[in-house]
């Protein structure tokens, strides 16, 4: 054992320091360590926190254009018009053909009567006379006919479609008109070139040329569809 003040070993069982004389106290024994539980783990207290309040939506708003700008205007486009369909335009040509066939008639009397008929009135000619010139008459009436009529059928048409109205008599009492695929008013040229092309038309076998405005989608015939043209009914 050591002595507590001067630090010098002393004995066991010596009651003063050898050395500097101080009394010796007998060492405590130490006491047993008490043993304690470790510490139980406590999680920290949660605190109820409330979700923050949604944010209210953004209305959008339009951007402001800048200064000096319009907007490019907006082309108006109208409705497609109908087409006119296949009886529509059967029965206005049958109208102007009856038209036709009686001018054709009144060309035919005038003619005869200047060819054979006023030599006749007029008692120039005996019977067999009569009956040669009638027969030279005959062949230059049909020639004749037949070129006058095609003029006449030619300029009837052509002019009428090609016209304000843009349409013959038949076609206004079916309240129907021509133009061309583009909606415009038809010149004399290209109305003369429907016209003609009708011819290529009524060559088809079954006149199918013509009954093609019933099923094609545009509701064209062969000809329009040459000529490039539509017909519409009219509003």
């Amino acid at each position: 054992m050591f002595c507590t003040r001067c630090g010098n070993a002393v004995p066991e069982g010596t009651a003063f320091c050898t050395t500097c004389g101080s009394p010796m106290q007998a060492e405590q024994p130490a006491p047993p360590p008490v043993y304690q539980p470790p510490p139980v783990y406590q999680p920290p207290p949660q605190v109820y926190q409330a979700p923050p309040p949604p944010a209210p939506p953004q209305t959008w708003q339009q951007p402001t254009p800048p200064q000096g700008w319009a907007p490019p205007p907006q082309q108006v486009v109208a409705p497609p018009l109908p087409y006119a369909g296949f009886w529509k335009r059967f029965w206005a040509y049958f109208i102007d053909n009856l038209i036709l066939g009686v001018m054709s008639l009144a060309i035919l009397a005038i003619v005869f009567f200047m060819i054979g008929g006023g030599a006749l009135i007029s008692g120039g000619l005996n019977l067999q006379d009569f009956a040669a010139t009638l027969g030279v008459a005959a062949i230059l009436l049909i020639v004749f006919a037949c070129l006058a009529m095609i003029v006449v059928s030619w300029l009837y048409f052509a002019k009428m479609e090609s016209s304000e109205k843009q349409a013959t008599i038949g076609k206004k009492a079916m309240g129907i008109y021509v133009t061309d695929v583009n909606g415009q008013r038809l010149t004399f040229g290209r109305a003369t070139g429907r016209f003609f092309a009708k011819i290529i038309s009524s060559m088809v076998p079954l006149y199918i040329g013509f009954i093609m405005a019933g099923f094609t989608q545009k509701k064209q015939a062969l000809h329009d569809m040459i000529a490039g043209t539509l017909v519409w009914h009219r509003q």
